[in-house]
């Protein structure tokens, strides 16, 4: 089990987050990359929305703007810091998604697996539900 693997689930374990009993090497999460399928329940327009975790960096595009930050775990979260992004314009529909999902993430997370290949990480700020790319 990798270390970030072992502080993910030192973290959701003692926040009391649900896990479906599965240890986290059963479901990897370093260097694991992500369509992200909806945000606050609303599904995503198109494949350009994507999220990955490795090396302590979370990264990512949302629409047509790519985003990065530092992975920070916790005993009871997991925290994005320094987050950045681009800046292009990416018209109405993309620019509500992505102001939803960098909300999500400026606030600390809690995972919640449903299985192998779906995640939600949830915020204060809403939530996304994940679908892992192969």
């Amino acid at each position: 089990m990798s270390a970030l693997s072992f502080r993910l689930v030192a973290a959701l374990a003692l926040a009391g987050v649900p896990c479906a009993g599965y240890a986290a090497d059963v479901y990897p999460f370093e260097g694991s990359s992500w369509r992200i399928a909806s945000i606050n329940g609303e599904s995503t327009p198109s494949n350009r929305y994507m999220i990955s975790f490795g090396g302590n960096q979370v990264t990512g595009r949302v629409g047509c703007n790519d985003f990065g930050g530092k992975l920070l775990t916790s005993e009871s979260a997991l925290n994005v810091k320094d987050l950045r992004a681009t800046s292009r314009n990416c018209g109405d529909i993309a620019a509500m998604f992505e102001g939803s999902a960098f909300a999500v993430l400026s606030q600390p997370l809690r995972m919640v697996w449903a299985n192998r290949d779906q995640l939600t990480i949830a915020s204060s700020e809403g939530s996304m539900t994940l679908e892992r790319m192969r």
